[in-house]
């Protein structure tokens, strides 16, 4: 089990009996046992899956345990006595996290930011940083660098702010062996001339024998813990890998044995020897610093005042410099925010709403001599409807059933007469000429739009044309109106077209809707690149993170209202009654109303797959039931009231 290291040796981490799980049934840390000294290289080794992340995730304070006892530096993690997360450490997650749209000295000047540096003393560690990782100019972006220079800047990030702890995970993975002893060669220096401690994962076990600490890990289990070479040579093995090998063995004969009175002996054992590591008194480490006494002071600030702030100002403003440069720099961004209200309230305004056009009507005359039926079929609109005539009723009928035409108009052949003895001679008129005097028609009601438009408009028509009849046999046009007057609307206008009747459900679904998709992105991604958990361990709050994504999203949403705002009422004329400014901050309610769903979602869904599918599961349903596409008062009316729940129901 663990050895104790020399009494002349400070600990940086102290680690008892540390359990962890997920559930009941996953457990991913067993009684880890762990004492790391300071001023040294400390190299957790073990297989993917082992529970290293796990356990590094513990000591920075990301995950909570609830067995155990840890220490860093002599505080628990995420205490309010205890610098960590915050500027007490460094951490570089397995992935790069870094920004793509950042320059090397953009991402410096952030994380610098972050941990309260003077611009100066940020300028001159990018300078020292710059020489000694051999990177390239500071001003070339990040996705321009290959994959060695940006693991080599993701490690300058670390060490911008020179902490007492540097935490790297698997920092060599993917990249050439030379590469990878520059990486620890760099190491080795920060320890020699400045005292950091350095937890560094791998699961290449051999390129830790420079090390001056190793600990093997497997299957949640702390193996064996001591210097590289002191383990070689227990075991009588040439590589580090020999060792692990027989570790591993050794356990599973453990295992194996079930000998459960010797296991809790050898815990109790060590319980014990870690009460006497209780009283004893380390004192500095034996590490001979070369540095001068400037280069070996640690640049973080341990102020009460400042970590203990609700939202630390400092850190608030870099991460919105930090949101503001992405956003300027990413054309998703301008697509999202203004390209897509555009483009989508353009084909809405040109699509949905204005009157059919070119309807066709198949037309069968069966008058010898069309006289009236002839005039009503000319005083209807050419624009609108499109006459074509067939030889036979059955014919023109026969089209609408194949879906050639919209409508069939048929005449009789004694249209005009029977006509005439209706309106002249109602008295004398009998069965056959009531039937002849009708203009029959037969519609294809499966497209509801075009066949209401078209019955409507026929029958203004026809009304029209009755009036005209009236005058040209001397009556009064009056009487042959209907006794109904549909006077001018308090709201809209009295025609068909649906334009102002759809325009508000559309500026109010692309303001709520956009600004969802926009904000969920946003934290996802930065979430999955590893930016985001970086920023938490320099001691980022999730509220600031929130407050800095509202702010740019905000500014976004102001000029956005603007912009469909004008499309929608200078550039295609749609009808505005009442205040602009009543419409603009109703719509800028609703932009802010969706962003702040989207920040929700993002914080809760693990990646953009399921954010997509949330956004479509919530926005959907929310068109449909709003009134943005149909009436409320065509809702089921046990439905009705769960509509009212819903942020476009009102406003429109």
């Amino acid at each position: 089990m663990l050895r104790l290291l020399s009494g002349l040796m400070a600990t940086a981490i102290d680690v008892r009996n540390l359990n962890f799980e997920y559930s009941k049934n996953v457990h991913i840390l067993n009684d880890i046992h762990l004492q790391v000294p300071e001023g040294k290289i400390f190299a957790l080794l073990g297989p993917n899956g082992c529970g290293k992340t796990t356990l590094l995730r513990i000591v920075l304070g990301r995950l909570k345990y609830k067995h155990g006892y840890i220490r860093v530096f002599g505080e628990e993690p995420g205490s309010d006595r205890s610098d960590i997360p915050g500027p007490g450490v460094g951490y570089m997650p397995q992935e790069i996290a870094l920004f793509n749209e950042f320059t090397i000295q953009e991402s410096l000047t952030y994380y610098g930011m972050i941990y309260h540096m003077e611009k100066d003393e940020i300028r001159e560690r990018i300078d020292d940083l710059l020489d000694l990782l051999n990177l390239p100019e500071e001003g070339r972006p990040v996705s321009q660098l290959s994959g060695g220079q940006q693991r080599l800047t993701s490690i300058a990030v670390t060490m911008i702010h020179r902490p007492k702890l540097l935490i790297l995970d698997e920092p060599t993975v993917g990249v050439d062996s030379l590469l990878r002893c520059r990486i620890w060669q760099y190491l080795e220096k920060m320890c020699r001339n400045f005292g950091i401690t350095v937890i560094i994962t791998t699961h290449y076990i051999e390129e830790a024998r420079t090390a001056h600490n190793v600990g093997f890990m497997n299957n949640g289990c702390l193996l064996r813990q001591a210097n590289p070479n002191k383990l070689m040579d227990e075991y009588s093995c040439r590589t580090l890998e020999d060792v692990f090998l027989r570790l591993c063995r050794q356990k599973m004969a453990e295992n194996e044995s079930k000998k459960f009175s010797q296991l809790n002996s050898k815990r109790e054992n060590t319980v014990e020897v870690y009460k006497k590591i209780d009283k004893t008194e380390f004192i500095e480490p034996c590490v001979e610093y070369t540095g001068t006494k400037k280069e070996r002071g640690h640049n973080y600030k341990t102020s009460a005042t400042k970590s203990n702030k609700f939202i630390d100002k400092d850190r608030l403003k870099a991460l919105i410099l930090k949101n503001f440069i992405r956003s300027k720099r990413n054309p998703l961004v301008f697509i999202v925010f203004y390209l897509i209200p555009v483009i989508s309230l353009s084909f809405c305004t040109l699509t949905i709403g204005p009157k059919p056009q070119h309807v066709t009507v198949a037309v069968y005359n069966g008058e010898a001599d069309p006289k009236l039926s002839q005039a009503f079929v000319d005083r209807i609109d050419k624009q609108f409807i499109q006459e074509i005539y067939y030889p036979t009723a059955e014919a023109a009928i026969e089209s609408v059933v194949k879906g050639y035409n919209a409508y069939a108009m048929t005449f009789r052949p004694n249209f005009t007469d029977s006509f005439e003895t209706r309106m002249i001679y109602p008295l004398d008129l009998n069965d056959e000429e009531i039937e002849d005097s009708k203009i029959r028609l037969y519609a294809d009601m499966s497209n509801t739009v075009v066949g209401t438009y078209v019955y409507d408009y026929l029958l203004e028509t026809f009304q029209a044309f009755l009036m005209d009849y009236s005058v040209s046999k001397g009556y009064n046009p009056i009487s042959f109106s209907m006794p109904v007057k549909f006077e001018q609307p308090i709201f809209g206008v009295n025609d068909h077209s649906f334009k102002d009747y759809v325009a508000p459900g559309i500026l109010l679904a692309i303001t709520n809707t956009l600004p969802i998709i926009m904000s969920a992105f946003l934290i996802i991604f930065e979430q999955k690149s590893g930016c985001l958990d970086r920023a938490y361990v320099g001691g980022v709050k999730p509220i600031e993170v929130l407050f800095a994504h509202m702010i740019p999203i905000v500014i976004g949403i102001i000029f956005q209202v603007m912009l469909i705002m004008f499309i929608s009422f200078v550039v295609f004329g749609s009808t505005l009654r009442g205040s602009a400014v009543d419409v603009y901050i109703l719509l800028f309610l609703q932009g802010l109303e969706g962003a702040s769903i989207g920040l929700c979602m993002s914080l809760i869904l693990p990646d953009e797959v399921y954010a997509m599918i949330g956004i479509s599961a919530l926005m959907l349903p929310l068109w449909i039931c709003s009134g943005v596409l149909w009436p409320l008062e065509a809702i089921p009316y046990y439905l009705r009231p769960l509509t009212y729940w819903s942020p476009l129901t009102l406003p429109i």
